[in-house]
C-alpha cells in the first residue's frame, strides 16, 4: 500500500532567510576572489602578448648575426683569407667607409652596394639616398621601422675579431682564443646610421665597450665560429673583454657568461687548440649525426693518421682535379673506418642535391680500393670546421694508399680544404683515381685525417 508523501506548506522563518542569504553572499564573494577582474585579466594577457613578441624580437635578432657572421665568411673566403676590416677606403684611397657597406654583395645586395658612391662620404647628398634603403638585416628588430640606425656592431681594436680601423683585415689563425671562445657581432642600441663607419672601439686601459640595450638582461651575438646565442649580461668586467678579445683574459663558459679560467690558469697550454679553428657538424656528416666525433666504439682504441700541428694556414677550392693524401698504415691488420676533413662549402645557402666523390687507391694510383659517394649536405658553409666521414663497413686499405676527395668544384660550387704548411706538402698530391698526380702548389699538406680500427 502507498503512502501519501505529505509536502510541508510552513513558511521558514526570517532567521533561517537572513542565513541563506549570508551563505549567498559568502560564495558569490569567493567566487569573485578567485577570478581576476576584468582590468586584471586585460594587463595579464597584454604581458603575455609582450612577452611573446620580445622573444620574437630576440629570433629575429639571432637570425640577422647569423646572416652577418655567414657574410663575414663567405667574405673571408674570396678575400685572400681575410675578414673585412671595420673601416675600409674607398678607390680613392683616403674616403673611409664602414663593414657593413662593404658587405652587401655577399648579403645579396649588390644593387645597393653599386649605388653606394666610396668616393663620397657617408653623408654626402649621394649616399644618403642609400641610408634610407637600409637592408632589414643591419636594422634591429626592435627599432622603429623607419630607422637608419645601425642594430649591429664589431668591436674595433687590435685585439678583436676584425682589428683596428687602420688594420688590414684578421686571419682565422689570428683568433687564438678559438672561433667559438670570440664574439665577432653584436646588438648595441646606438644613433650610428648603419653606414657610418663607426662600431664599438674596444681600448685595454679603459672599460669595454656597452652593448645590448634593446633586451633586459642580456644581448644577442655573433661568435666568430657562425654561433648566435643570447648571452647573460655578465657582471664581471674581465669577462666581457675575455669574448671581445681574439688572443687573452681567459676562458668563458657562455652558458653563465662566467670565467672557467682566468688568463693567469693558462700558462703551459698551447694558444691553438685543434677546436680552435673548428666547430661541431650539426650532424651535418653522412651517415654520422655527430659529426666531429671519434668514429669507432670508446672502448675499442682507434690510430689517427694526419700531418701537421692541426693549425690551417690556409684552404684551397680546387676544380677538375682532386685533393690527395698519402697514408700508411703502422700495422696492416688495421682498417680504414671513417675519414676527417677540415674544410668548409661554399656556393648557394642551400647544398646542391648531388655527391661528392671520395676513393681510396693503391700507392701508384692504378688501383681503386674503394669508393664512397657522399651527400653535399654533409659540408656546411661558414667557418671551416671538421667534418666526419664514416664509411658504413672498414675498408681494407694496403700499407701504403691514398685518399681523394673530388667534389667537382666550380666557380659556385665546392668545397674549400684547409692546408697545413708546418709539414711542407710532402704527402699530397691533386689528382683523380687513374690521373696523374701533379704536386700542390699550396706548400703545406692536406687537412684530412685517416681514423683507423684497433689492430687486431
Amino acid at each position: 500500500m502507498l503512502r501519501d508523501t505529505q509536502v510541508s506548506t510552513r513558511r521558514a522563518s526570517p532567521a533561517r532567510y537572513a542565513l541563506a542569504v549570508i551563505l549567498i553572499v559568502a560564495c558569490a564573494g569567493l567566487v569573485a576572489g578567485l577570478r581576476p577582474s576584468p582590468l586584471a585579466l586585460a594587463e595579464s594577457q597584454q604581458s603575455a602578448g609582450s612577452s611573446g613578441h620580445i622573444e620574437a624580437q630576440k629570433l629575429e635578432s639571432q637570425k640577422n648575426l647569423k646572416k652577418i657572421a655567414l657574410a663575414f665568411h663567405d667574405y673571408y673566403d674570396t678575400h685572400e683569407l681575410r675578414f673585412p676590416p671595420p673601416v675600409l677606403r674607398g678607390p680613392d684611397g683616403k674616403t673611409p667607409y664602414s663593414w657593413r657597406v662593404e658587405l652587401l654583395p655577399t648579403l645579396g645586395e649588390q644593387q645597393l652596394y653599386d649605388e653606394y658612391d666610396r668616393n663620397q662620404p657617408w653623408d654626402s647628398p649621394h649616399n644618403l639616398k642609400v641610408l634610407v634603403k637600409i637592408p632589414a638585416v643591419f636594422r634591429h628588430p626592435a627599432d622603429d621601422a623607419v630607422s637608419t640606425n645601425a642594430g649591429y656592431f664589431v668591436f674595433t681594436g687590435e685585439h678583436t675579431a676584425v682589428g683596428g680601423t687602420d688594420g688590414q683585415g684578421v686571419r682565422i689563425r689570428e683568433i687564438t682564443d678559438g672561433t667559438s671562445n670570440t664574439l665577432l657581432a653584436v646588438e648595441a642600441r646606438r644613433d650610428i646610421p648603419w653606414t657610418r663607419p663607426i662600431d664599438l672601439p674596444y681600448v685595454e686601459t679603459e672599460p669595454p665597450p656597452k652593448v645590448g640595450g634593446w633586451f633586459d638582461h642580456g644581448f644577442c651575438a655573433a661568435k666568430v665560429d657562425g654561433s648566435a646565442p643570447f648571452l647573460k649580461t655578465p657582471s664581471d668586467e674581465q669577462v666581457l673583454r675575455a669574448v671581445i678579445t681574439r688572443d687573452g683574459y681567459g676562458v668563458v663558459d657562455f652558458e653563465t657568461m662566467t670565467l672557467t679560467r682566468p688568463e693567469s690558469d693558462l700558462s703551459g697550454t698551447p694558444n691553438v687548440s685543434e677546436d680552435a679553428f673548428s666547430t661541431r657538424s650539426e650532424g651535418a656528416a653522412s651517415r654520422d649525426p655527430g659529426g666531429d666525433e671519434a668514429p669507432a666504439d670508446a672502448s675499442k682504441p682507434t690510430t689517427i693518421l694526419k700531418y701537421g700541428d692541426n693549425n690551417p694556414d690556409g684552404k684551397k677550392s680546387i676544380a677538375g682535379t682532386g685533393e690527395m693524401v698519402r697514408f700508411e698504415l703502422p700495422d696492416k691488420t688495421q682498417k680504414l673506418v671513417s675519414l676527417r676533413i677540415h674544410c668548409a662549402r661554399y656556393g648557394t645557402p642551400q647544398a646542391p642535391k648531388e655527391n661528392a666523390e671520395f676513393s681510396i687507391v693503391s700507392e701508384d694510383g692504378s688501383e681503386i680500393i674503394h669508393q664512397e659517394d657522399v651527400p653535399y649536405s654533409s659540408f656546411k658553409r661558414g667557418a671551416s670546421r671538421w667534418t666526419t666521414i664514416r664509411f658504413e663497413e672498414p675498408v681494407q686499405v694496403p700499407e701504403v694508399f691514398w685518399v681523394i676527395l673530388d667534389f667537382d668544384a666550380h666557380q659556385t660550387k665546392g668545397v674549400f680544404v684547409s692546408y697545413d704548411s708546418s709539414t711542407g706538402g710532402e704527402h699530397s698530391r691533386t689528382g683523380v683515381p687513374g690521373g696523374e698526380m701533379k704536386e700542390v702548389n699550396t706548400g703545406g699538406d692536406w687537412m684530412v685525417q685517416a681514423i683507423l680500427s684497433k689492430p687486431e
